[in-house]
């Protein structure tokens, strides 16, 4: 608003050119004007100094009675000017029109009402936002245009219309009316009738100052739409970021869940896949240790084939350490020195010491067993002696004694050939019984491993059942079968119940016999055979039982059963409800629905704790937003 206000208007200074001025200053034109294609009459208000086209404020000397140079001047330009400038606000002014002859009444207001009760037009021309000056002179014009009768004439002053009559003040102060204020007074003078200043004045006053709190209301609804549109956006952004976080949450609460079910799955396999190995590592442990049984056996085994070993080397070694002492002393005994070890005579000396004294051992050897033989022979010639002695000393007549002297040649003779062959077998003998001693130090060999073996498959017996329990738990079964056999055959062939009580044990006899007493059951003595028989079929089949003393406990057990059953009815219907409360479940999924329960409830604290920290994110979130927009707002309370 410029500097100019109604305070500074004079009433004397009566110059409608001062009042244009004002209005102009103001925002608003008021001219009048026809137009030859519409042929019709437009007021409106013009800026036609040339200050108030350069913004300059006014002054009282603004508001002096006119000169009529420059009142014409005035008026002629004035007229051009607005003719210019209907052309172009024409469009504008119509469309501007309904929107206002929409808005306002349909009777005019009292001029008492006018300034007390302002219309609800003018109310509604308040919610419109004025731009600038040259959108509101268009409206202006636009709307005293149209309720304005038709002018035939073309040109008009600006600022003095016509006074030949009211006719042509009648417009404006029917648009006035109609916009809630009062009309403008006329005065009649000498050359026709002129506005009354202050009834003019007021009307401009109202019109000042419904502009001025429109433009307040509109500065006040502006900027409460943008501090609301701040908030809705920052709101709106934060309600976006948290739903998006929420679905970020929600979709990685379900990878979660499907995670910890594979790794659920994972581990049952793994439990499954650690029993079955764990199965299978005692198996092989079990093996290995019978296999360790087995290897301390035979090593025990071996121990003493070594030991036996150990023995003949040590006496193979004692035998070779005497043939070389024995060796060394003869070389001792011939040389009269000690041999010597890098001499090769001495070493050569030594080995057919060793040699001859290896022949001369078997010759020993020989030369033994020859003598004994001829120790045989010559007991056995003996004999033979004595016996020819003994019959020649008998009387034996001389022609016979060269007959015997030859018959003892040929005896000598084939003593020497059976000798000789007796030597020759000797010979064979000694071959073979080398052989025979190969053999048998072979087969010592093949014994003593034998042994060996004989003694881990000892040790591996004595590990396993001995033949005398298995023959004992043979004969155990054998029994019990017999037993069973007997038993079964006894109650086969059981015709009455004393004979099936020796198979009863004694409790339970004396109970029956309670129970029988109690109940009065003796009388069923005096049924028919043939009704108790068709009876006990009937109980055996509904049972399914071949034996007719298991009646008893299978009756028992569906007491027992029975009198569960309601407790179990409560339990389950209980459940069901508890699992699921608004319909009927089906059994089945009661264990799978329980399971999951149990799974999520496993879940809980780490939700809660996730869930409280959520809350607590977006409650700190909330509040630095708070605290944003109380800072951002002007026109928040400090």
């Amino acid at each position: 608003m410029n500097s100019t206000s109604l305070s500074d208007l004079d009433v004397d200074h009566t110059s409608s050119a001062s009042v244009d001025r004002f209005l102009l200053e103001h925002g608003i034109e008021f001219s009048s004007s026809s137009m030859e294609e519409e042929k019709e009459t437009s007021f409106s208000l013009q800026l036609t100094d040339s200050r108030l086209e350069r913004d300059e404020p006014l002054t009282l000397d603004d508001f002096s009675p006119m000169r009529p140079s420059e009142a014409t001047q005035l008026s002629n330009s004035e007229g051009r000017s607005s003719r210019d400038q209907e052309r172009g606000a024409y469009p504008s002014s119509v469309l501007r029109d309904d929107t206002t002859s929409a808005r306002a009444p349909s009777t005019s207001i009292p001029f008492e009402q006018s300034r007390d009760e302002p219309s609800a037009g003018m109310v509604a021309s308040r919610l419109s936002t004025p731009s600038s000056s040259k959108s509101r002179r268009p409206s202006t014009a636009s709307v005293v245009h149209d309720q304005g009768n038709d002018s035939n004439s073309t040109e008009a002053s600006a600022v003095h219309p016509s006074t030949s009559s009211d006719s042509a003040w009648r417009p404006l102060n029917s648009l006035l009316a109609q916009h809630g204020f009062s009309p403008v007074e006329l005065v009649p003078t000498v050359t026709g009738l002129l506005p009354k200043m202050d009834a003019l004045y007021g009307v401009v006053h109202d019109l000042i100052s419904q502009l001025e709190r429109r433009g307040q209301i509109i500065q006040d609804l502006v900027l409460d739409s943008d501090i609301n549109a701040k908030k809705q956006t920052k709101v709106e952004t934060s309600l976006a970021s948290s739903g998006k976080h929420v679905a970020n949450v929600t979709d990685a609460l379900e990878r979660s869940q499907l995670e910890v079910q594979s790794l659920k799955t994972q581990l049952e396999r793994a439990s499954a896949k650690a029993d079955s190995d764990q199965k299978a590592y005692k198996l092989q442990k079990t093996k290995l240790e019978q296999q360790l049984k087995m290897s301390e056996h035979r090593v025990k085994a071996k121990e003493a084939l070594v030991d036996r070993l150990q023995v003949k080397l040590q006496q193979v070694t004692d035998k070779d350490a005497a043939a070389k002492s024995r060796t060394r002393q003869v070389f001792r005994d011939i040389h009269m020195r000690e041999p010597r070890r890098t001499s090769a005579a001495d070493v050569k000396a030594l080995e057919l010491i060793a040699m001859y004294e290896h022949d001369r051992d078997k010759m020993a050897g020989e030369i033994r067993s020859l003598q004994s033989q001829v120790q045989e022979l010559c007991c056995d010639v003996r004999d033979k002696e004595n016996v020819l002695l003994r019959q020649s000393s008998n009387g034996l007549p001389k022609h016979r004694e060269d007959a015997f002297v030859e018959r003892l040649e040929a005896a000598r003779l084939e003593q020497e050939q059976s000798a000789r062959k007796l030597r020759q077998q000797e010979a064979l003998i000694q071959d073979k019984v080398a052989k025979i001693d190969a053999d048998l130090r072979a087969s010592k060999q093949v014994v003593a491993d034998l042994r060996d073996e004989n003694a881990n498959l000892h040790l591996e017996v004595q590990s396993r059942p001995s033949i005398r329990d298995y023959k004992a738990t043979q004969r155990r079964v054998m029994l019990l079968e017999r037993q069973l056999h007997d038993q079964q055959v006894a109650v086969t062939h059981a015709n009455t119940l004393d004979d099936l009580r020796q198979y009863m044990g004694t409790a339970e006899l004396i109970y029956r016999d309670k129970q029988n007493a109690k109940l009065h059951l003796n009388r069923l003595s005096t049924l028919p055979k043939e009704a108790c028989l068709e009876v006990m079929q009937d109980i055996c089949r509904q049972l399914d039982l071949t034996d007719v003393t298991l009646i008893g406990p299978s009756v028992a057990k569906l007491i027992s059963v029975v009198h569960a059953v309601p407790r179990m009815e409560k339990f389950i219907r209980d459940v069901c409800a508890c699992v699921q409360p608004s319909a009927a479940i089906p059994l089945e999924k009661v264990v799978p629905t329980l399971t999951k329960w149990k799974q999520n409830l496993d879940q809980l604290e780490s939700l809660q704790a996730y869930a409280a920290q959520i809350n607590a994110a977006l409650m700190k979130r909330t509040y630095e937003n708070v605290e944003d927009t109380h800072t951002n707002d002007p026109l928040s309370p400090k």
